[in-house]
């Protein structure tokens, strides 16, 4: 199951974004768990995400939605 997180700016936007489509796990700092058939929906949309993957630490997430947050010029705070 795919972990993720959004930055502040996107994170309303990305939570309604799920929770309107599936089920989503919710934990601390802003970090949710999807299933695989809600991860699709949300590559092909705009709102950016990083996925974090197994086995990082806190913090130590990877960059996949860079191209994303490159694209819109919005940075996370």
């Amino acid at each position: 199951m795919p972990v993720i997180t959004f930055d502040k700016q996107h994170l309303d936007e990305g939570f309604m974004f799920l929770a309107k489509r599936g089920e989503v796990g919710c934990l601390p700092d802003d970090v949710f768990v999807i299933t695989e058939p809600l991860f699709d929906p949300l590559q092909q949309s705009d709102i950016p995400f990083t996925r974090i993957e197994k086995g990082s630490k806190q913090g130590d997430v990877d960059a996949e939605s860079e191209k994303k947050r490159a694209k819109d010029g919005k940075v996370s705070v």
